[in-house]
């Protein structure tokens, strides 16, 4: 039941962010992108519970013993990989901002933006 529920919410989020599923039922193929979705799931709630006793005795940090940090360096950095590659895989036609029907995800309003700002700076540079 836990997990039933972890994939739902999965899904409803990165269906909002993304407009994909992660989390699919049935042995159909996997992904690489869902693949690598699991995965940071994965290790980020097993980091989650972690205490790091160099946050306790800061001391131990100049022995070595900062494996957990290293971990979360490794996962911050695949975590901002994977958006990364959200981000810069093919936009849709956004076509009209107002326009009704169309569903827009999280990643198509913050491109959109971001090519409004643009238009806006280009217009303002050139009346300068």
């Amino acid at each position: 039941m836990k997990s039933l529920f972890l994939e739902l919410v999965m899904n409803v989020m990165m269906r909002m962010i993304a407009g994909k599923r992660y989390y699919r039922e049935g042995d159909g193929e996997i992904l690489e992108e869902e693949r690598k979705f699991k995965e940071i799931v994965k290790v980020a709630f097993e980091l989650s519970g972690v205490t790091n006793i160099v946050d306790f005795v800061p001391v131990l940090k100049w022995v070595g013993l900062n494996k957990i940090e290293k971990k979360l360096t490794i996962l911050q950095r695949k975590r901002d990989d994977f958006v990364q590659n959200l981000i810069k895989q093919p936009r849709k036609s956004i076509g009209d901002p107002l326009s009704e029907g169309k569903s827009k995800t999280m990643v198509d309003v913050i491109y959109l933006c971001k090519t409004l700002i643009q238009n806006i700076t280009r217009m303002i540079s050139s009346k300068a």
